[in-house]
Order: C-alpha cells, then structure tokens, then sequence
C-alpha cells in the first residue's frame, strides 16, 4: 500500500510540473503575441512543442531521479542458419523521451526562426510623398 501511496504522489508530483510549464508556456505566448515576435499560427504550433519537450525532459529527469532506467525500448532480429546472426539495437526509456524532447525542440526552434508576418494596416498605406526635381 505504501508503494501504491508513493507512486500517486509521484503522479501528482509530475502533474503539477506540467501544469506550471503549460501556464508559463500559455503566458509566454501571450507575450510574444502582443509584442509581435510571434505570429498566432507560430504560437499555435509552439505551445504544443514546448508542452511536449517539457513533459519528455520532466519525465525523463524524473526517471532517472527514480531509477527506473531497466526497462528498454528494444528491436531485434535474428537471422538463422550457419553461426546465426543477432542484431538489433536498444534504447533506455529516459533516452527516448531526451530524443523526443530535442526532436521538439529542433522543431520549436525551426518555427521560431521563420519570419513572423507584418500586421496588416488595413490597406491604408500611403505611398511615399514625390518630390521634385531641384
């Protein structure tokens, strides 16, 4: 029951951490909307990257806090025959989620770096005033 008991407040624990980042994320958005460094559409795509790299980063860290590095994402095959042959490759979960956290990352930071689009003025522009020649 204790073990039951501590993993509820492990949850609870990873739960509020992610619900902190999604409001310093949502705050940040605004930010940028409003100051203009980002276009609505970019903050759209962004928040949910940030989301997504902060939970992979948050659980990654916490399961290395908690040791629970034994379980693996594995592929492997096997071929048979004369000395048969073994390959295939291995992954920790904590890696995975590090892969998936700079996976998004890399995306957010394509995102960021495209141009945000001028706001538009209505189409009340003036053209530049003509001057004479002297």
């Amino acid at each position: 029951m204790e073990a039951r008991h501590m993993q509820n407040d492990r949850l609870a624990l990873h739960l509020a951490v992610l619900a902190a980042i999604a409001v310093v994320i949502a705050i940040g958005a605004v930010l940028a909307i409003s100051f203009q460094k980002l276009s609505m559409p970019q903050a759209a795509l962004l928040a949910p990257l940030a989301l997504t790299a902060a939970g992979a980063g948050a659980s990654a860290v916490l399961m290395l806090i908690d040791d629970q590095t034994d379980e693996s994402i594995e592929l492997n095959s096997h071929w048979g025959g004369l000395g048969g042959g073994l390959g295939g490759w291995s992954l920790s979960r904590p890696a995975a989620l590090s892969l998936i956290m700079l996976l998004a990352v890399l995306a957010m930071l394509a995102i960021a770096a495209t141009k945000a689009p001028a706001p538009d003025t209505g189409g009340t522009a003036t053209a530049p005033p003509k001057t004479s020649p002297p």
